[in-house]
């Protein structure tokens, strides 16, 4: 476990406190840990609404974040914040992808699906390559968010709560986002599949 009980340092220069840390000083890592560590936990106890997991997440977060500065600095030292929140998120995120997957109750149109004799090779070739074709398109929308909920959405099938969470949208808003990301993935597949044919 990190230690985050020694005093800060006294007057904190995000650049001088990297340096320190690409340089091996424990000390530094102590400092960045106290200087962001409140902030983060708190973020994630809001998003996540159960302490013990974010308390889990806000660890790996410093374990990832001073992992990759000891090895290779940040092209700017100014958005250490961002990329501590940005690598807390992301393992947010991985976290519900992996309760997802380790979800094993039997789907009955799978099953179904599994076993049908009419489900031959070329209509799983049909599905498979538009599966394919609908990531393509989420990848190439413009913006972020909507990315982003279409992923957890489609892809990896979250449940409402767990989007939620992880994108800090309340039940209304995500209501809205996720209309508003599905008519943009709706046009620009009708877009595709004009070019196509």
């Amino acid at each position: 476990m990190l230690n985050i009980s020694t005093p800060n340092l006294s007057d904190f220069d995000i650049e001088s406190v990297l340096n320190a840390i690409a340089a091996g000083e424990p000390t530094a890592e102590t400092a960045l840990v106290r200087q962001y560590s409140r902030g983060l936990l708190l973020m994630l106890t809001q998003r996540c609404g159960d302490v013990e997991l974010a308390s889990d997440i806000h660890q790996d977060t410093f374990m990832v974040v001073l992992t990759r500065l000891r090895k290779q600095p940040l092209d700017n030292p100014k958005q250490v914040k961002a990329f501590i929140h940005t690598t807390a998120i992301n393992l947010f995120i991985n976290h519900y992808r992996k309760e997802k997957r380790r979800n094993t109750w039997a789907d009955g149109d799978a099953i179904d699906t599994a076993v049908d004799p009419a489900q031959d090779q070329v209509t799983r070739l049909e599905k498979k390559d538009t599966a394919a074709m609908v990531h393509a398109v989420i990848n190439e929308l413009p913006g972020e968010r909507d990315r982003e909920i279409l992923w957890l959405y489609f892809i990896d099938e979250l449940e409402k709560p767990g989007i939620c969470a992880c994108l800090d949208l309340s039940t209304e808003h995500f209501d809205r986002v996720l209309y508003r990301a599905k008519q943009r993935l709706r046009q620009k597949l009708e877009f595709q599949l004009r070019d196509f044919r």
